[in-house]
């Protein structure tokens, strides 16, 4: 009994304990985190030209126009041209997604969702996936009536919105957003790909709210473009966009109503309201026309940038832009994601993400929305996160939203034996192989040109312009003796031929980015990042030699993208408020031990369990205590009721435990003390056998009654 009670009130103290931990944890969480779903296009994609849905980014170069177009595409009735906002976008083919799964729920009542309701969401279909984009400051998502489009934004055809993913039996999935608790803006948006045509038009929504699955919370009225038409979105792996470009709430370049400043005439000239709108996309007839217009309004232009960004206006190339990218220049306010977060969940305090994409046995890929985190960074107590300012460039100045970092050089490398040998015996590399660049060698380098790298999570790649890719490939012949050459067929991706079947002559190829001017980092690539895949020449033979599609590719306007490969091993904290990018390493499979992985794993596991699921937890602890306790009561009541009256009570439960119980008190007696138990044990039992005569001898005389007997007759 008395094992009992202290095991109850030992479980009650640990649950007050782990209550008054996981109330602390609450109170101390200052982030949102969202588990990421890496999706991957198949190598060996084919230019191939398709009439509503072009592969952007490849367009014939006679036929690019030297600035962004506008085209004319069908837009709501209530969407009049004076409610329409216009932006330009980085052209990047897209062959990656990392998705971020939303739900959408039609009970607005309840403010939270369990772990159970957030899979009866998933059974129903009631969620989509947004895709990164590190290069977009608008989110977006696929309405009912998604169309596709051809570039100008002519031909759309209804239900074409389709895309691969191989999580499921379908090999093409079709999902959109289509809650009724949403409110329909009367503004509409329009995306363009740089000297590519439309990309994605539509609707400004707020849903009344978005789930995020990790944390069973919501965002409260975020702000979405709601898509209904898309061109060249067909290798997008996604239902969206889930835009995390660069905050430009204080440098952005505010034209927003081009109507009011400039009258309806040259409102109608920028617009093209007509039914078939000048095709500045093969035809340059009406140029001159077009600049003796940018020559007019080149002040004014001039003096909205020196009043919204100072360090735009001291550089010289600033005075070349043209009123057809002011078009472009509109900021749309509270189209940031991060800002709900933030203004809904008090203890987000700060504007900044992070991502973890790293290749790891027990960590996720995660997007951190507030505070860093430390557990996904290698020995963060030695590995400093190094912040870089994120620039602001002429070249850049018609699109807004672009993390930008300097690119001061390419280090061609290869591994040392040391580490190869380790990671060949599966042997731990020590603290020195993991450092930055340590167990690379490097033995050549490229001085970039233009060095002006975009960071970009749409694309495998690492973009570059001819004139420095091509020392790279002459670099890779003359080092390791692999010929690698730019394919048109393609999509203009580096292809290396003749490799030996165990890629012996990869293995050893590595790269080291440098970027920054005042503090440098160093963004490693390795072997296994620059390899897209390999396919064999000869399928029939065993030993065939191998023709590798490299995570390399040709810019196709001269500028630099740094993509996946050169970012994933890197732990990137982006500062939306302060226009910062910090880099540190991430852990991976090759730098971190095992066991302590799988250990900080497990932690990290119980503690998303704890938070997500704290109420069940609760109650269930709670349902143990009660059950205990009732059980308590009904099998030792008497017992109980008897220590609360402050008796001593000896529980004996079965006849052993009297015996042991009569044998421990023989011991302990004295012998007049036993003497005087025994005298009273033999006068009970005397008693007791008088009784039982007496009781014996009225049984057969029932008849015989005892009379008093008066003393005075005796």
């Amino acid at each position: 009994m008395q094992k009992i009670s202290k095991i109850a009130i030992g479980s009650l103290v640990l649950f007050l304990i782990l209550a008054a931990l996981v109330e602390a944890k609450a109170k101390t969480n200052k982030n949102i985190k969202l588990e990421l779903k890496r999706n991957v296009l198949n190598a060996w994609q084919k230019n191939t030209s398709n009439a509503y849905a072009n592969d952007f980014c490849f367009s014939p170069k006679h036929s690019r126009p030297s600035r962004p177009l506008i085209f004319n595409t069908e837009m709501p009735s209530n969407c009049s041209q004076s409610k329409v906002a216009r932006i330009s976008q980085e052209c990047v083919f897209k062959n990656l997604a990392y998705n971020a799964r939303f739900y959408y729920d039609k009970d607005e009542s309840s403010n939270t969702t369990s772990i159970k309701d957030v899979k009866k969401l998933e059974a129903s279909q009631d969620f989509f996936e947004l895709a990164i984009d590190l290069t977009s400051p608008w989110s977006w998502v696929k309405s009912p009536v998604c169309q596709t489009c051809d570039r100008k934004g002519k031909n759309c055809k209804q239900n074409q919105c389709l895309y691969k993913n191989n999580s499921t039996k379908s090999s093409h999935v079709s999902k959109v957003f289509s809650s009724t608790n949403l409110k329909v803006i009367e503004k509409c948006g329009e995306i363009d790909q740089y000297a590519e045509g439309m990309s994605v038009v539509g609707q400004f929504i707020t849903p009344e709210k978005l789930r995020i699955k990790d944390t069973t919370q919501f965002i409260s009225k975020p702000k979405l473009l709601w898509a209904h038409a898309l061109s060249g979105q067909h290798f997008l792996l996604a239902d969206g966009v889930l835009g995390l470009g660069a905050d430009e709430n204080e440098n952005a370049i505010t034209i927003q109503n081009l109507n009011q400043q400039k009258g309806n005439q040259k409102s109608q000239e920028n617009f093209r309201e007509d039914d078939s709108p000048k095709d500045d996309y093969y035809e340059d007839e009406d140029d001159e026309e077009e600049e003796e217009e940018d020559d007019n309004n080149e002040e004014d232009v001039q003096q909205d940038k020196n009043n919204n960004n100072k360090n735009q206006a001291q550089n010289k190339d600033t005075q070349q832009t043209t009123s057809s990218k002011r078009v472009y220049e509109i900021y749309e306010p509270e189209m940031n994601m991060i800002e709900p977060i933030v203004k809904q969940y008090k203890q987000v305090q700060n504007k900044t993400f992070s991502l973890y994409i790293a290749d790891d046995d027990q960590l996720t890929y995660q997007l951190i929305i507030g505070d860093i985190m430390q557990q996904y960074i290698y020995k963060p107590e030695s590995n400093q996160i190094q912040y870089l300012r994120s620039l602001s460039n002429a070249e850049l100045v018609d699109q807004y939203g672009l993390w930008v970092v300097y690119v001061s050089k390419i280090r061609i490398a290869k591994q040392s034996e040391e580490l190869k040998n380790k990671k060949k015996n599966k042997e731990q590399p020590t603290d020195s192989d993991s450092e930055s660049t340590d167990g690379l060698l490097p033995i050549n380098s490229v001085n970039i040109n233009n060095p002006v790298g975009i960071l970009s999570l749409t694309t495998t790649a690492i973009v570059l312009p001819e004139k420095d890719l091509v020392p790279i490939l002459n670099a890779f012949q003359n080092e390791f003796g692999i010929k690698c050459s730019i394919s048109k067929e393609y999509l203009f991706f580096v292809v290396c031929e003749e490799i030996s079947a165990n890629k012996e002559e990869l293995n050893d190829m590595a790269m080291i980015i440098e970027i920054g001017q005042v503090f440098i980092v160093h963004l490693q690539v390795n072997p296994a990042d620059l390899i897209l895949d390999c396919v064999k020449v000869n399928k029939s033979r065993k030993d065939s030699k191998l023709k590798c599609q490299m995570n390399l590719q040709q810019s196709y306007d001269n500028k630099i993208i740094l993509g996946e490969a050169a970012l994933r091993n890197q732990y990137m904290v982006f500062d939306q408020k302060e226009s910062l990018i910090g880099f540190a390493p991430a852990k991976n499979k090759f730098n971190s031990s095992s066991f302590i992985k799988r250990i900080g794993h497990l932690f990290n596991k119980i503690e998303q369990v704890i938070e997500q699921d704290i109420s069940y937890i609760v109650a269930f602890l709670v349902l143990i205590i009660l059950s205990a306790a009732a059980f308590l009561v009904f099998r030792h009541g008497k017992t109980i009721f008897a220590l609360f009256q402050g008796k001593r009570v000896i529980v004996v439960d079965d006849k052993n435990d009297r015996i042991q119980l009569s044998q421990h008190a023989h011991e302990t007696m004295d012998e007049s003390a036993i003497r005087e138990l025994q005298e009273m044990s033999q006068q009970m039992e005397d008693q007791g056998i008088q009784n039982h005569d007496f009781n014996a001898q009225q049984a057969e005389h029932p008849n015989d009654v005892l009379k008093p007997v008066d003393l005075e007759d005796l």
